[in-house]
């Protein structure tokens, strides 16, 4: 099915680092609360941030990080002030761009950002089902984006948290 021959081990433990990501992430979508969604989308994350880093993609594990602090920061957004919130999107939303630009390599490289993009639109929203349907859009992008990087765990995890979404 897939041929590990030509890959390193660095990438090879990277492979296996994106399977962790994605049971945290398949987890996140069996919770009812949205803390519990958030927490275990931002330990994902971690595992995601090392998995990209380890097969090549400085770009996915740029936005990671990102997603990362996004999600760290919606799960404290009650202890932030409503007039200063509005800036955790926003701020987000800039660095995922920024991102985005600095590593771009191929028109690819843009559907990230735009799954980012929904999920932090999906973040902000107040009832966990719409969370969970925008969060079914980002799969279409980050599938589409983790065929080009190779990253077998990352297309998995995209059928996988579909279906569990589903």
């Amino acid at each position: 099915m897939f041929d590990f021959s030509g890959m390193t081990w660095v990438e090879i433990m990277g492979q296996f680092l994106g399977f962790f990501g994605m049971a945290c992430t398949i987890m996140s979508f069996q919770a009812r609360r949205k803390k519990y969604i958030l927490l275990m989308q931002t330990i994902a994350c971690l595992f995601w941030i090392s998995h990209y880093f380890f097969i090549g993609s400085v770009l996915g594990a740029g936005l990671e990080f990102v997603s990362m602090i996004r999600n760290l920061l919606y799960i404290r957004k009650d202890k932030i002030p409503q007039k200063v919130f509005w800036l955790v999107p926003a701020v987000s939303l800039i660095a995922f761009a920024v991102i985005t630009v600095v590593t771009y390599q191929s028109p690819v490289d843009i559907l990230p950002f735009f799954a980012c993009l929904a999920a932090t639109v999906a973040l902000y929203m107040k009832k966990e089902n719409v969370l969970r349907i925008l969060s079914l859009s980002t799969s279409v992008f980050w599938f589409t984006y983790n065929i080009f990087a190779f990253s077998i765990a990352g297309m998995l995890n995209e059928i996988f948290a579909s279906a569990s979404i589903i």
